[in-house]
């Protein structure tokens, strides 16, 4: 069993130290999020190194019309098997969305940070160059903070979700990708630095917190452009989320 990033793997394929030519079975894992961030022309190349007879699994957390597309084109007679949606409880979550342009939206997340001062919390941002930055910023002002994404080497990402559970580090910046499978107890507030580019992603970065029968504080910082994709999350969560906008002549 071989379990590998596309580049990686590739860069196996490429050095002839690993051969997939009597391959049974190739799962896609996180189909979505792997065309979200432009990994189709390593897939193709590494099916292009594997065999014709071998078993394709394609999962997904949502099914668009671009998974389907890669499904129809890589899969022979493909069958969809969709896994019951559970019911949304969102009720243990405090919600609120802060609007901003995007020019003073970076200090409107340090003044709420500073107005919350929240025990544990994940900071998402859309790419790893803002997180990157919004790491950068952060720092040079001292919080106490670590950043996780795709370029992140998983020894260092072992070493800093040991201190992020053990509450040694206070904030988490990171990228959706690299937030799958995060699972750590005690995470008090989400800060979506970054509209979540659908309800589904929305619904599972805020689901970081409120748990164990705990509450959770959720805040998302939203610019005019970010208006369709917010009436669409509160459509999908059938709430009416509590907007306030951000005046930097308060501070």
């Amino acid at each position: 069993m071989i379990i590998a990033t596309p580049g990686r793997l590739i860069d196996h394929l490429n050095r002839e130290t690993i051969d997939l030519t009597h391959l049974k079975t190739l799962v896609l894992d996180e189909a979505d999020q792997m065309l979200l961030i432009g990994f189709k022309n390593e897939i193709d190349v590494i099916l292009n190194k594997t065999n014709k007879n071998k078993q394709i699994l394609c999962f997904s957390a949502t099914l668009n019309s671009k998974v389907k597309k890669l499904a129809y084109r890589i899969m022979k007679n493909p069958k969809e098997v969709i896994a019951k949606k559970e019911n949304i409880i969102l009720n243990e979550i405090n919600q609120k969305i802060i609007t901003s342009s995007d020019r003073w939206k970076q200090e409107a997340l340090l003044n709420e940070l500073e107005n919350s001062n929240p025990f544990l919390a994940i900071i998402f941002c859309r790419t790893k160059r803002r997180a990157n930055d919004l790491y950068e910023a952060m720092s040079i002002k001292k919080y106490n903070c670590a950043v996780l994404h795709s370029d992140v080497k998983q020894n260092v990402r072992q070493r800093i979700m040991k201190s992020f559970k053990s509450a040694k580090l206070q904030y988490l910046i990171a990228t959706d990708v690299a937030s799958r499978g995060i699972d750590v107890n005690g995470i008090t507030h989400i800060y979506n630095f970054d509209m979540p580019e659908t309800p589904e992603i929305y619904i599972h970065r805020i689901g970081r917190t409120g748990r164990m029968g705990k509450d959770g504080i959720a805040i998302t910082f939203a610019t005019p452009r970010d208006e369709e994709t917010l009436k669409s999350i509160e459509k999908t969560i059938k709430m009416k989320l509590d907007k306030k906008p951000y005046n930097k002549n308060t501070l």
